[in-house]
C-alpha cells in the first residue's frame, strides 16, 4: 500500500520521481541519500521502509496519513494496551471526581461519542472544568482564565467533551491539547519546568510542523479512555505535520504503557520514596513524555484503533 499511496501522491503534485527525491532531500537530513533509483524501487514494492520511516516520507508530501494507516495489515492491540488498561479504570472512582462528571456512572456498553470542549464562549462545561481542575489539576487552573472558546475556534487546540450516547447532558470526560510551534517547542521557550506559557499557543496550519501537548484529560471508563486514543490517533495521522506529542502522567501504569509505545521522559518533579514513576533507581511523582507521532502512529495499538475508527 506503501508503493501504490507513495506514486498516487508524487503525481498529484505533479512531482518526477527525481523531483520526489530532492524534495525529501530538502525537507529532512534523514532523507538526504534517498535518490531515484530508491523511490523507484518504492513504488514497484521491491522495497519499502519501515512504518514509521514511510509515516516521516509521507507526511513530508501530504499532512493526512490514514489512508496509509487503514491499509496496512491487520493487527490487534496489544496486550500491554489491555493491561494498563486493567490496571487504570479497575481502581475504584472518586466521588469527588463523580462529582464534576455530574452523573452516575456508565455502562460499559453505553454508546460513546464525542464534541467540541465548548460550545459557545460561556458554555457550563468551563464550571465542572473549573471544579475539576480545583479538585486534581489545581496547577492547571491558569488554564482555565485563557479564552479557550477562542482557542477551540482557531485551532489552537485539539479539545473534547466525551458523551455518553447522543446525550449531551451525559459527561464521560475531557481532553484539552494545546498546540505549539515546532520549533518554539524545541527552544524551550514555551514553557519553565512543567509551568506553560499558555499564550504561546499557535494556530494550526497546513505548512507549518507542530507539538501538540496534551494538558488536561480525564475519562470516566477504560471504554472512553479507548475512544479517546482511537480519536487522538486519528486528528494526528490527519493532520500529520503535528510531529511530536507531549503528555504529563502520574501513574506508573501510564507511564510503563507509553514507554512501550515509544515515548522518552524527558522532565521528572518531585523525587519520592514510596510509589511514584521509576527513572531508573529514582522514583518522581510526575513525569513529561515525548514522542514523535511517525513511532505512534505506526506502533500496532495506533493502527488497529485507527482502523476501527474509520470503519
Amino acid at each position: 500500500m506503501f508503493s501504490k499511496i507513495l506514486k498516487t501522491l508524487r503525481k498529484e503534485k505533479g512531482f518526477t520521481q527525481k523531483e520526489l527525491a530532492a524534495n525529501l532531500s530538502l525537507a529532512s537530513v534523514e532523507f538526504e541519500s534517498i535518490d531515484v533509483v530508491t523511490i523507484s524501487r518504492w513504488e514497484r514494492g521491491v522495497t519499502a521502509p519501515t512504518k514509521a520511516k514511510a509515516i516521516r516520507i509521507l507526511r513530508c508530501i501530504t499532512t493526512d496519513v490514514r489512508q496509509y494507516l487503514k491499509h496496512i495489515s491487520d493487527e490487534d492491540e496489544s496486550k500491554a494496551f489491555e493491561l494498563f488498561l486493567n490496571q487504570v479504570y479497575e481502581l475504584p472512582v472518586q466521588s469527588s471526581t463523580l462529582a464534576y462528571i455530574g452523573n452516575a456512572l456508565v455502562g460499559a456498553d453505553e454508546f460513546i461519542t464525542h464534541d467540541h470542549l465548548l460550545s459557545a464562549a460561556n458554555d457550563s462545561v468551563s464550571q465542572k472544568l473549573r471544579a475539576y481542575h480545583t479538585n486534581h489539576r489545581p496547577e492547571r487552573l491558569e488554564l482555565l482564565n485563557q479564552d479557550l472558546f477562542r482557542y477551540q475556534e482557531d485551532e489552537r487546540m485539539l479539545a473534547y467533551r466525551f458523551l455518553g450516547g447522543q446525550d449531551k447532558n451525559v459527561s464521560l470526560g475531557h481532553s484539552i491539547a494545546l498546540l505549539f510551534d515546532k520549533n518554539m517547542v524545541q527552544s524551550g521557550t514555551f514553557r519553565e519546568g512543567f509551568n506553560i506559557n499558555y499564550r504561546k499557543v499557535s494556530r494550526y496550519v497546513s505548512y507549518k510542523e507542530f507539538s501538540l501537548y496534551i494538558v488536561s484529560a480525564y475519562f470516566l471508563s477504560s471504554d472512553v479512555f479507548r475512544y479517546f486514543w482511537g480519536l487522538l490517533t486519528c486528528e494526528l495521522a490527519k493532520r500529520a505535520n503535528i510531529e511530536e506529542v507531549y503528555v504529563e502522567v502520574r501513574s506508573a501504569a501510564a507511564a510503563e504503557y507509553l514507554i512501550s509505545l515509544g515515548f522518552n521522559i524527558v522532565l521528572t518533579q518531585n523525587e519520592v520514596e514510596i510509589g511514584g514513576i521509576k527513572v531508573g533507581r529514582r522514583c518522581y511523582e510526575k513525569c513529561l513524555l515525548k514522542i514523535d507521532t511517525s513511532k505512534l502512529l505506526s506502533h500496532q495499538d495506533s493502527i488497529a484503533l485507527v482502523r476501527r475508527f474509520l470503519t
